[in-house]
């Protein structure tokens, strides 16, 4: 008789053949979670949103003090002065 390895995500709680998502049973044995490929592509995908998120008044403001504060020290180099136009 045959017996298929299943692995289940950690995250939707679906199960996967381990071969069809390329996870062998001492892999698995070895992990601590396991996130199936849905559930990383979903996860991807939100970072990728949050990342595309505009910046705020105040993070541009942050940004310009911690540049300024980069240009000033003269252990900066002139990295800061040729490219970080504020």
């Amino acid at each position: 008789m045959f017996v298929r390895f299943y692995i289940g995500c950690d995250r939707c709680d679906d199960w996967f053949h381990g071969s069809c998502v390329g996870v062998t049973k001492s892999e698995a044995d070895r992990m601590d979670t396991y996130v199936c490929p849905i559930c990383q592509q979903k996860e991807s995908v939100v970072d990728a949103d949050a990342a595309s998120v505009p910046l705020q008044e105040r993070h541009w403001l942050e940004l310009r003090r911690v540049v300024t504060s980069l240009q000033v020290n003269t252990s900066s180099g002139s990295f800061f002065t040729m490219c970080c136009y504020v």
